[in-house]
């Protein structure tokens, strides 16, 4: 018998996804492809690098 699935369990948690490109249409078209994924949870995107590190 499987053992309870604990909540707060990160295993059961969806991967956090920050996406990064400089390309809108690319930034785009991956958030409606993460979209499609039940264990991604995109928490934002970002243009450059340095966009990224200061979210």
């Amino acid at each position: 018998m499987p053992a309870e699935q604990n909540p707060a369990d990160p295993a059961t948690e969806p991967l956090r996804t920050l996406i990064v490109d400089d390309e809108p249409l690319a930034v785009e078209r991956l958030q409606i492809l993460c979209a499609r994924i039940p264990a991604l949870s995109v928490i934002g995107t970002a243009s450059d690098g340095a966009a990224a590190l200061r979210l």
